[in-house]
């Protein structure tokens, strides 16, 4: 003992782990037999070993166990009914409401002794909190009146309570509370003047201004009469827009360049010839000296000279052309089917419509390849066609 205490006190002076008391052979104090190390187990300070062995444990623990008596399943002893937990009666399964985690996909519990237990339970606990029924259910109006009159007379509580807000700290509260009252003032008589202010009508354009007759409408903007297939599709009476494709094209045109209008947008003439900034070089070079890009809207030329475009492909090889292209030749092959499929419904749906690339590609097939010409016979062609469909309907 006075090895242990000594020992202990060393311990908690030093910090130091302890160590193992653990005896290569030991007598076992139920069977009496000499046995290894390794057959009896530690005990609870991971330091000494207990007296019986593993074996001898074992067998004492399985001679205490007594199994207890399965119990007979009365939940569903007649077929299509089940036995209510709170009620003790057997019911149809339909007056049960569904439950994956419950007996038999079902709750223990019918419909109505569920609804019975849920009622006594909100109804107990809101009868036990006495704050709830002083502050949320009694005084519930009296409390919104309040407020409203805090709000409507700017009271000390309310200031406050926008000081706050506005992240002024709680010792200056005070100090801000007339400076907050005047500028919510001042923020009211705004609010009242507008309102009483009389609002102007809106210009309504009236339906013999829009639609002047069968097949035209009047553009908003340009106010010209076109016929419909020079309007967009929209939520209109003709499923067309009220301005006309030229205008919406100059409108988003003046949105476009007042977004991009910059150093390295603008096209700048020099010695009659035209040039224009690089945007990682930071120079002026002419336009010869970069590659054409068939998106880019205002010059159709890259934001990257020749030399900084190569150095940049080299630094980002994933992002060149050939990977490009053999990415979707990939993708291609792999959807092919489907890709099938949906040209040839946009081919259906361009030969309904009698679409101008649907024009472009029959008079292609026979021949005519000249761009200005596909342009003078496409009207032809397309009142040619019509005439025909009328026919044949007919």
């Amino acid at each position: 003992m006075l090895l242990l205490w000594m020992e202990t006190l060393k311990l908690e002076t030093t910090g130091a782990k302890p160590t193992k008391y653990i005896p290569e052979i030991k007598v076992c104090s139920r069977c009496k037999t000499e046995k290894p190390a390794k057959a009896f187990g530690l005990r609870s300070n991971k330091r000494w070993l207990r007296a019986e062995c593993k074996k001898c444990t074992a067998a004492r623990i399985k001679a205490k166990y007594i199994p207890r008596p399965k119990k007979e399943n009365l939940t569903f002893k007649y077929p299509g009914k089940k036995l209510c937990c709170n009620c003790k009666e057997y019911k149809n399964l339909s007056e049960f409401s569904k439950n994956r985690s419950g007996p038999g996909g079902y709750n223990s519990r019918c419909k109505v002794c569920a609804k019975l237990v849920k009622n006594y339970k909100t109804n107990a606990k809101k009868h036990s909190n006495k704050h709830y029924y002083k502050y949320h259910e009694a005084n519930k109006l009296k409390r919104n009146e309040n407020s409203k009159k805090a709000v409507k007379e700017l009271k000390r509580g309310y200031l406050r309570s926008l000081a706050r807000n506005r992240g002024i700290p709680k010792e200056d509260w005070d100090d801000y509370l007339e400076i907050i009252k005047s500028e919510v003032i001042r923020k009211r008589e705004e609010r009242e003047f507008k309102k009483n202010q009389p609002k102007p009508e809106p210009k309504q354009r009236t339906q013999s201004e829009i639609y002047t007759r069968e097949g035209y409408q009047a553009c908003k903007s340009c106010k010209k009469e076109k016929p419909l297939e020079d309007f967009h599709k929209g939520i209109s009476r003709n499923g067309r827009q009220y301005d006309c494709k030229d205008c919406t094209r100059t409108e988003m045109r003046e949105i476009y360049l007042k977004k991009n209008s910059g150093k390295f947008s603008t096209i700048y003439y020099i010695d009659d010839q035209y040039a224009k900034y690089c945007n990682t070089c930071k120079e002026l070079k002419l336009l010869a000296e970069f590659w054409n890009h068939p998106r880019n809207s205002r010059h159709h030329k890259l934001n990257r000279c020749k030399s900084c475009e190569m150095v940049h492909r080299k630094n980002h090889p994933s992002q060149t052309t050939e990977v490009k292209r053999l990415a979707s030749r990939k993708q291609r092959e792999l959807n092919k089917d489907k890709i099938n499929e949906n040209a040839r419904i946009t081919r259906k749906k361009q030969r309904d419509r009698l679409d101008d690339s649907y024009i472009r590609q029959t008079l292609w097939v026979r021949g005519i390849k000249d761009d200005d010409v596909i342009k003078a016979l496409t009207p032809l062609v397309k009142a040619n066609l019509k005439l025909k469909r009328k026919a044949k309907n007919a």
